[in-house]
């Protein structure tokens, strides 16, 4: 999001400021800091000196010199640095009688309400929408606009319970798209562990970057999470409640039980199956074990 600054040049009289346009939000601020600047050298005059119990305006002392650097130091604009720490009762109720403190902490107040003016997108991006006028009020809470990044894009994503045990910060998992060639390596950094009840399945949000990549695009990512053996794949429709599948052996129906391994979506890895068995696809109205099919 573009900011502006306001950028000023050091002025050796603390007395002299460049006149600031009232319509600038940081006017207050700076207009309080130049009164401020006038009482810092009545608090070090360059007079001579005051009765002894206010050491703080004769220049023999110490505490004079600490102060007259103080004043000296500050620059037009600058962030107000730390007050010299009071080194006596009476130095304290001097500052305190000519108004320092309480200017000081009037001031380090406006400062930190100007520094919440800047607004700083977290990222260099590019900014989609808009929801507030320039010159208008800003409620707690309420949005201003939409920001993406230009480079870098998340991506949400639902995963099985199992696969989700397994997925760990940082894992890289490959990303394609069915509209585009092309591949996106994708980088686990969060998941929300909870379980949507209707899919049953856990969102999971990878980083992706790279060329080709557009807000809103749909991909779908394969994820290796371990080596199975003796595995088949069938669809879901062939497994009965039992946990079972029907086979032709011999132009005979037969039943034979199985071990479900892992759902991958419509079809799903069973054990229990061997090279050549016959699974049957087809739904029968009255699939009846023991019956004869000619083929």
């Amino acid at each position: 999001m573009p900011k502006s600054r306001v950028e000023s040049s050091p002025i050796p009289s603390p007395s002299l400021w460049a006149p600031i346009s009232p319509k600038t939000p940081c006017s207050s601020n700076w207009i309080s800091k130049s009164s401020y600047s006038n009482s810092k050298p009545s608090a070090a005059p360059f007079s001579k000196p005051s009765p002894p119990c206010y050491p703080i305006s004769n220049p023999t002392t110490p505490i004079y010199a600490t102060w007259l650097d103080y004043v000296q130091g500050y620059r037009a604009g600058a962030v107000l640095p730390p007050l010299p720490e009071a080194q006596s009762q009476e130095e304290r109720f001097y500052l305190t009688s000519r108004q320092i403190y309480s200017q000081y902490y009037g001031i380090k107040a406006q400062e930190e309400r100007l520094r919440k003016y800047t607004i700083r997108a977290p990222y260099a991006g590019i900014i989609t929408a808009t929801q507030i006028d320039l010159g208008s009020y800003a409620t707690p809470g309420q949005p201003l606009g939409t920001i993406i990044h230009r480079y870098q894009y998340e991506l949400e994503t639902g995963v099985d319970l199992k696969v989700a045990s397994t997925l760990r910060m940082g894992d890289r998992v490959t990303f394609r798209s069915n509209e585009m060639p092309g591949s996106w390596v994708g980088k686990v950094l969060r998941n929300t562990n909870v379980v949507d009840p209707q899919t049953q399945n856990v969102s999971v949000f990878f980083r992706l970057e790279g060329k080709g990549l557009r807000p809103g695009m749909y991909l779908e990512g394969a994820y290796h999470s371990q080596t199975l053996e003796d595995v088949v794949a069938i669809p879901n429709r062939v497994l009965a409640r039992d946990q079972s599948v029907l086979l032709l052996r011999d132009d005979v129906i037969v039943r034979q039980a199985v071990e479900p391994v892992e759902y991958l979506g419509d079809s799903l890895l069973i054990r229990g199956l061997h090279d050549g068995d016959l699974l049957i696809l087809n739904q029968f109205d009255l699939p009846v074990e023991g019956n004869k099919i000619k083929i």
